[in-house]
């Protein structure tokens, strides 16, 4: 798709389509899904969405393996010595 098409104008109106603690989604009229993070905002091709979704619960999921092993690693250290 043409990336003029999701460019942003004084004639955009966003509707809300969810938000959290650190996130807000909203959908342009535009066509484009906005993502703002703090005070950065992505402007996203709606077919990106679900792509992001899809890294970033891999990301959350590596992440919290990773935690899971650095809470363990002293005990197995010790064990292995």
């Amino acid at each position: 798709m043409d990336i003029n098409f999701y460019m942003h104008t004084r004639e955009c109106h966003r509707t809300l389509l969810a938000h959290g603690g650190f996130a807000i989604v909203e959908l342009c009229n535009c066509g484009a899904v906005h993502l703002s993070l703090g005070a950065v905002t992505l402007r996203l091709a709606p077919e990106a969405v679900g792509e992001l979704t899809t890294v970033m619960a891999d990301a959350a999921r590596a992440l919290a393996l990773h935690e899971a092993y650095a809470a363990c690693r002293p005990a197995i250290d010790e064990a292995v010595s």
